[in-house]
């Protein structure tokens, strides 16, 4: 599973003392169990002309820590609210003080068989599946709406 995050902050990311970086989530399903997930690796860049932003893409979910994410793979089109996106604002720098504002964009994806099925959108995510390796593999992608960004503020 791979996630894909954009978070705005306050001012712009001073990158010679700020490392902002995720670390920690949590989500609700409609029937409202909540799950808790993150992932060992992580990349991030600036986004182009928006040096108050960052992207991030996050893979090899922590299973040993969170094995509740097995669960939650088969369970991402019942996602209703978002209850934790935490965001480590390490700075070497007490004056930079950076912290988020904002989540711009959210999005996981998953690489499931031909015969798992895939849920259709709602209006918390939509949801596209993609074949891949002769359609005996699809990637499907469940990408955040408003209304459910909209359920976590910082």
């Amino acid at each position: 599973m791979k996630m894909f995050l954009t978070i705005r902050f306050n001012k712009p990311i001073p990158t010679d003392v700020a490392y902002p970086s995720p670390g920690g989530f949590e989500v609700e399903t409609n029937d409202g169990v909540a799950y808790q997930f993150d992932f060992c690796e992580t990349e991030a860049g600036i986004v182009d002309g928006k040096p108050d932003t960052v992207a991030y893409t996050l893979r090899d979910e922590d299973v040993a820590a969170f094995p509740e994410i097995e669960e939650l793979r088969h369970r991402l089109g019942d996602i209703v609210k978002l209850t934790e996106c935490y965001i480590d604002t390490e700075c070497y720098d007490n004056d930079a003080d950076i912290y988020p504002v904002e989540i711009v964009e959210l999005g996981l994806s998953v690489t499931v068989d031909d015969t798992e099925p895939v849920p259709a959108s709602t209006e918390y995510l939509d949801i596209e599946a993609t074949g891949i390796d002769n359609d005996k593999t699809r990637i499907v992608d469940y990408t955040a709406t408003k209304r459910l960004l909209d359920t976590f503020s910082y």
